[in-house]
């Protein structure tokens, strides 16, 4: 086993961790694990270690999957027409310039995947 750490600053709060991983595992099947915090954000200081790193990693994910399924929707979206940002309560709040409201409640359903008050579509 050969083990490989990265520090990772996710665009989503202001943490920043060390991340490991055995890189003789393949792509498919490799798995990153906290290592350690060098930095956490207000948000993700409120429990332990491993669980505000999962909310962290959640919060990231869900982000970037929620992009996803609005380009699913608008293919030509722009990110000058999409805004994202976490509330206090680290609810995703996507702010769409442009699209019809015909849009915007197709994509406020397909956000309904991530759980009940977890993303916010205006």
């Amino acid at each position: 086993m050969a083990l490989k750490q990265t520090v990772w600053k996710p665009d989503t709060c202001g943490c920043e961790v060390v991340l490991e991983w055995d890189d003789t595992q393949d792509n498919a099947n490799r798995t990153h694990s906290l290592k350690q915090f060098n930095k956490r954000c207000a948000a993700h200081d409120k429990v332990n270690e491993l669980d505000d790193f999962n909310a962290m990693h959640d919060e990231n994910k869900r982000k970037n999957l929620a992009f996803g399924e609005v380009k699913k929707i608008i293919p030509s979206l722009t990110p000058e027409f999409y805004e994202w940002s976490f509330d206090d309560e680290r609810v995703l709040t996507i702010k769409l310039n442009g699209p019809s409201d015909a849009d915007k409640g197709e994509i406020h359903s397909l956000m309904q995947k991530f759980g009940a008050g977890k993303v916010k579509v205006s």
